[in-house]
């Protein structure tokens, strides 16, 4: 296979991975919004500071997977760059 074929497969697979990635995005945000409203984290007087940090983590979930759904993409392209 030429190295223009490889990079054309690798974009192809990055852009189904990105799919993937974008239509998982909508389960996680349901799950991470209602285990924030589970643990009542809008109001944080009424909470100890062990379930504070796990609210920080929680919220932090989507753009973590975000990321790392963006890194395995471009991850793929470079790999057929290079």
């Amino acid at each position: 296979m030429n190295k223009n074929a490889g990079l054309f497969l690798g974009v192809i697979v990055a852009i189904m991975v990105f799919m993937a990635g974008v239509l998982f995005v909508e389960f996680i945000k349901d799950d991470v919004t209602q285990t924030r409203v589970d643990l009542s984290c809008s109001t944080p007087d009424s909470i100890t500071d062990g379930t504070k940090l796990l609210c920080l983590v929680i919220g932090g979930t989507v753009p973590y997977y975000i990321i790392a759904f963006l890194s395995i993409v471009v991850g793929f392209i470079s790999d057929k760059l290079i």
